[in-house]
């Protein structure tokens, strides 16, 4: 195997890397976004609730993004495609959040 058909292989397992390592963050930060609206209603103080949830779902993804960083820029970019395609698909399941009452 030559040297550019090396790299090549290495720079496609690199991005693939980033998307699956930016859906799974993406599935953490969305899943625990839905997690925590659902519970919204039934705690004693939401907004601690949500104040932790945020902080807690961006650090994650800030460590998660930031490891990313050591395999190259491609990389962050294709984690940055993965986090998105999670909340596209998150849309689509859980539904479109209301926009109080405008169309």
């Amino acid at each position: 195997m030559s040297d550019t058909q090396t790299a090549l292989l290495q720079s496609a397992a690199e991005l693939t890397t980033g998307f699956v390592v930016g859906m799974l963050l993406g599935v953490a930060f969305f899943g625990g976004l839905w997690w925590t609206t659902q519970r919204l209603m039934s705690c004693r103080n939401p907004s601690l609730l949500v104040l932790a949830s945020l902080l807690l779902r961006m650090g994650v993804l800030a460590v998660g993004l930031f490891a990313l960083t050591h395999l190259g820029p491609g990389t962050v970019v294709a984690g940055g495609c993965g986090v998105l395609l999670v909340r596209c698909w998150m849309i689509r399941v859980v539904g479109r959040p209301s926009t109080g009452g405008h169309p």
